[in-house]
């Protein structure tokens, strides 16, 4: 009699990755689209739990470092260097751009290298892309603000629609207090776009982050499962991983939300406990049957 596969919701997929070994026995008998959606369920929930890590931990702890970065920078501010806003473009007393790095304790992974840039021309959106603005969290030229989010894609608007630009501004090394005061309020206001943009763009990054950190663990999983004489063809190992890789990420990114960094990523680490169980739990001769492909 043959044995039939069975029907899975999209959650009993999804809460099946976690509660049962059993699970992972029918996975190769599952169509590549239902993993698959089983997957990005899964880099939603990561992507979720990343968004409010940002949100409750890096982002606060990012800003406070930045509150007294700024005060940093006001200290250090260039005897001779006068920015100007006047209403409709921002210029310096200098014809060369300007490079401000991330003051210190501010830096994040998920940041570029340096905090911001001032073009004296505005970039295409080509240049963008290139250096020295792709290694920037921010551009400024004379008419644009331009924000780089985590998976390097840009927002822009006017200055003239960014907090602090309502009205024309000069600062000097005589007024840098005050227009410090005013770009820490204006930092305040932005942070809503900073954090909705990190919003939008967590699965996307969650997803791409899995396949970087996983993508070694599938030829070394593939290449244990023939030493075990597990016959599965590399696509259903990777299709195997798909659903592992949902624990690992979640796992991995809960832990980050609760303790923050802990030196070394729990992402591979949890993938080959998930891996270690599933061998002792299933029963080679149901293996051998199931996977004979």
């Amino acid at each position: 009699m043959p044995v039939t596969t069975p029907r899975f919701s999209l959650w009993e997929h999804v809460l099946g990755t976690f509660t049962n070994a059993g699970y992972y026995l029918h996975v190769q008998e599952f169509s590549w689209w239902t993993s698959i959606k089983v997957f990005m369920v899964g880099m939603v929930i990561a992507g979720a739990l990343f968004s409010l890590r940002l949100h409750l931990r890096d982002i606060p702890m990012f800003l406070s470092a930045l509150d007294k970065g700024l005060d940093q920078v006001s200290q250090q501010y260039p005897q001779d260097l006068v920015i100007t806003w006047n209403g409709e473009q921002l210029t310096t007393n200098t014809e060369q751009p300007q490079s401000l790095a991330y003051p210190e304790g501010a830096t994040s992974p998920y940041f570029p290298e340096r905090l911001l840039y001032y073009s004296t021309k505005n970039p295409t959106a080509d240049q963008l892309s290139t250096s020295p603005y792709s290694s920037h969290l921010l551009v400024f030229s004379p008419t644009t603000f331009y924000l780089q989010n985590a998976s390097g894609q840009w927002t822009q608007m006017p200055l003239t629609e960014v907090p602090g630009f309502e009205q024309p501004f000069t600062i000097t090394q005589e007024n840098k207090n005050e227009m410090v005061a005013r770009v820490k309020r204006a930092i305040n206001e932005l942070r809503p776009v900073v954090t909705t943009a990190f919003v939008l763009a967590s699965p996307f990054l969650m997803t791409i982050n899995t396949f970087i950190q996983g993508l070694l663990d599938i030829f070394l999983l593939y290449l244990l499962l023939r030493l075990y004489r597990f016959r599965m063809g590399f696509k259903k190992v990777l299709q195997l991983c798909l659903h592992i890789w949902i624990v690992a990420q979640i796992i991995n990114q809960l832990t980050l939300l609760l303790y923050g960094s802990l030196g070394v990523s729990l992402f591979s680490i949890t993938f080959w406990v998930v891996v270690a169980y599933l061998l002792f739990s299933w029963n080679r001769s149901i293996m051998n049957m199931l996977s004979g492909n």
